[in-house]
């Protein structure tokens, strides 16, 4: 329902921003505010988002009609979507890290002193996309507090992550000398598809495409991420959180969730803040960077 109202909120006032995404902001108002409780919703939201993938695989079945994209941009594909992950996962991790170990520093000090002192199934499956990324302001209402305790180095680390990620795609993809649709498709590749695929709408990518290159891209997070963390002295579990979340998506909360419960839960709330950041920034900066 409350996807549907976004939905129509969004066709109503011309917003240039996903109506599922609107509908996850109303989502988490209605829990702030307490008139919806979280148990109502808990059990089955954590399993939308748990079973995201499967959502989205009517959407990657369009790979199978673009072998010959493939086999005429593969490298240069490949390229963009590593060495952007990359880039977003440097910024993010180690942009937040430097940050948090500033303010530990300052924190030191303080203590110091003051111790001195003191089809039809097709169908459904594509629907319940909607659904699945309102169903993300759960995790967001859950874990705000891990999240806003560290405000200003994760928030900052965040909106390099998604921005230069995001940036860094396209400028890659347009060395290779790619088609706009193309560019567009995968300079967001790092949200949530159910998210991505609508802002291509917006800008004008293709639809399938998005979804493929959304799912490549957590793939490649998940799998080399930490081992990228590990090499750049990226330690701090909200920084490593932070920076899966935000370039990998699902697949980087669930990879996060293995290091430790606060990863975990800081992955869960980048995934869906870092999301909203490209929403908002890409009808934006990827008209400029075609």
């Amino acid at each position: 329902m409350l996807n549907q109202a976004g939905v129509w909120l969004v066709d109503q006032t011309a917003l240039p921003i996903p109506g599922n995404l609107v509908g996850l902001f109303l989502l988490y108002g209605l829990l702030a505010l307490g008139v919806i409780k979280l148990s109502w919703l808990e059990l089955t939201g954590s399993f939308l988002i748990r079973h995201l993938a499967f959502f989205f695989v009517p959407i990657t079945v369009g790979l199978m009609n673009s072998g010959p994209l493939f086999a005429a941009h593969g490298i240069g594909i490949i390229v963009a979507l590593a060495a952007s992950a990359g880039i977003g996962v440097m910024l993010a991790g180690w942009l937040s890290q430097l940050l948090f170990r500033r303010r530990r520093r300052r924190e030191e000090q303080d203590d110091r002193a003051i111790s001195d002192s003191d089809k039809p199934a097709k169908d459904i499956m594509t629907f319940l996309l909607g659904p699945a990324t309102v169903a993300l302001a759960i995790p967001l209402y859950k874990n705000r507090h891990a999240f806003l305790k560290n405000l200003a180095p994760a928030g900052l680390g965040l909106l390099a992550g998604s921005l230069g990620t995001m940036i860094a795609a396209a400028l890659i993809a347009r060395l290779f000398s790619f088609t706009p649709e193309l560019i567009s498709s995968i300079a967001i590749k790092s949200a949530t598809v159910p998210i991505a695929v609508e802002v291509a709408r917006i800008i004008h990518g293709d639809l399938a495409l998005t979804a493929i290159f959304v799912v490549v891209t957590g793939m490649i997070g998940a799998s080399f991420g930490p081992w990228f963390m590990d090499r750049l002295g990226i330690t701090h579990p909200v920084s490593r959180g932070l920076a899966l979340g935000t370039i990998a998506h699902g697949q980087g909360t669930a990879q996060a969730a293995t290091e430790s419960e606060l990863s975990g839960a800081v992955a869960g709330v980048a995934m869906g803040l870092g999301a909203v950041c490209t929403a908002v920034a890409a009808p934006l900066i990827v008209p400029l960077l075609l």
